[in-house]
């Protein structure tokens, strides 16, 4: 077999260009078969190298167009979770601003309950600790074509920002709604203050004097042993007679003893009569002002001298007025 291809190999053949011309002379050439057979060869080899070459390459190219594809797509998704993260870090921001300013505003409301009569404790006023998620840092994209466009573990950090959200949003309510129960009891000590009797009723400049003080002593009519439910402060006629408290003036006029009176209903059960007058300068209905002038000193009704007669009464029952305007 082998010497038979070897023969065929070494065959000769002649190869005859005949001109179209008598002319010219007739041209031969002598070759073996291994000449076009190896040419033949070569030519499938290279037609095989080429396609092979072009299989390669659409591989790579594919490959690569899948890459470009797939950067595209996770840029497109980086570029909607920075939008995320952006919105979360914002609305992040705004709650830590609301904690604080509800930090400093329950920092300011113990310090005005502290002193008051609030059954209250500083720990009412802290923000517990709260269960939040650990935010690790992301793994942000680095430099390079097709080098870890990816940020890692995006949901996870996207899902913890909002779950830490979810838990401080729960959080305030609680603490607003604690601090409005707070605010209620304040509102309700200010009108309880707005309602207490707490200045000297007499524009006097410091000329007037107790002649008589709240509780038992003589009457200065009959010499016996009685009880007086006021505080008589001797002082010249028509001296402004300032109203103790707001409230409502529920009457001005004579009052058997007392003489010409004016009576204020404060609210809160507190109430202050102003006796012994001489004039008004208000009348029943009127609402007044702490501080408003609402009479002048007198000498009317079972006085034995120009003086003002002031009377508190809590719930109806006379207090000594010292205690609540303190001492002269």
């Amino acid at each position: 077999m082998k010497e038979k291809i070897k023969n065929f190999l070494l065959q000769k053949f002649h190869l005859k260009i005949v001109p179209d011309s008598a002319e010219k002379n007739i041209k031969t050439f002598s070759l073996t078969a291994l000449y076009p057979v190896l040419g033949i060869l070569i030519l499938i080899l290279i037609l095989t190298s080429l396609f092979i070459g072009l299989g390669t390459y659409k591989i790579k190219y594919d490959s690569t167009q899948n890459q470009i594809k797939e950067a595209e797509s996770t840029a497109a998704k980086n570029k909607f979770l920075k939008k995320e993260l952006v919105k979360l870090k914002s609305d992040t921001d705004k709650l830590r601003n609301s904690l604080v300013m509800l930090n400093e505003y329950q920092h300011n409301v113990y310090q005005l309950l502290k002193n008051e009569d609030f059954d209250i404790k500083e720990e009412d006023f802290k923000l517990k600790d709260l269960e939040l998620k650990n935010l690790d840092k992301p793994d942000l994209p680095q430099g390079g074509v097709f080098k870890s466009y990816e940020i890692k573990n995006q949901a996870d950090l996207i899902n913890n920002i909002k779950m830490n959200l979810s838990l401080l949003k729960k959080e305030i309510p609680v603490h607003n709604k604690r601090l409005a129960k707070f605010e209620h009891k304040i509102e309700e000590q200010k009108i309880k203050n707005r309602a207490r009797p707490s200045i000297w009723p007499l524009a006097d400049n410091g000329d007037g004097y107790i002649s008589s003080h709240f509780g038992p002593r003589s009457d200065p009519k009959s010499h016996q042993n009685a009880f007086h439910e006021g505080l008589d402060v001797a002082v010249w006629y028509n001296t402004p007679v300032l109203a103790a408290a707001y409230g409502k003036v529920t009457h001005v006029g004579w009052k058997g003893g007392y003489g010409r009176a004016v009576i204020i209903d404060h609210g809160q059960g507190y109430k202050t009569l102003y006796g012994h007058l001489n004039g008004y300068k208000v009348k029943k209905g009127d609402y007044v002002k702490r501080g408003d002038t609402i009479a002048l000193t007198g000498n009317s009704g079972r006085s034995t001298g120009p003086h003002l007669h002031y009377e508190v009464l809590v719930n109806s029952k006379p207090k000594n007025p010292l205690d609540y305007i303190g001492g002269r």
